[in-house]
């Protein structure tokens, strides 16, 4: 038995009341005079997406005490939105239509499913 996972995706398109933009970093060379030439391109604009937040709590398991407390976030979107690991993302947190929160930051950890797809925020990405 076959099983239709984008009809779940289709159901779960309700919860998309946020949107995103992704830009990409993009290097290309000049055939003719080798030059290469660096540019970040918008790959996706005002994609429906779902934000949401999670919260962890880290137990250290040496001191049996608990480490900082780490907050995600998370980013669920369709199946099939061209995202990829270290893209640059500005997310949109909306309500009743309107933005009233922006958050920056690139993609990490990106998981893929025949039926949506979903990434967790890195704020910084380190060099």
């Amino acid at each position: 038995m076959v099983v239709d996972f984008s009809i779940i995706g289709e159901k779960m398109k309700i919860f998309d009341t946020d949107e995103m933009d992704v830009w990409r970093d993009t290097v290309s060379e000049n055939p003719n005079t080798g030059e290469v030439t660096e540019a970040t391109a918008m790959v996706v604009e005002k994609q429906p997406c779902h934000i949401s937040y999670k919260i962890n709590d880290r137990p250290d398991t040496v001191t049996a005490g608990t480490m900082p407390v780490t907050q995600l976030i998370r980013v669920d979107f369709p199946a099939g939105v061209d995202v990829k690991n270290g893209d640059y993302v500005k997310l949109r947190r909306k309500s009743n239509g309107v933005a009233f929160a922006e958050i920056n930051g690139f993609v990490g950890m990106l998981s893929a499913y025949p039926g949506r797809s979903n990434f967790y925020l890195q704020v910084r990405k380190d060099v």
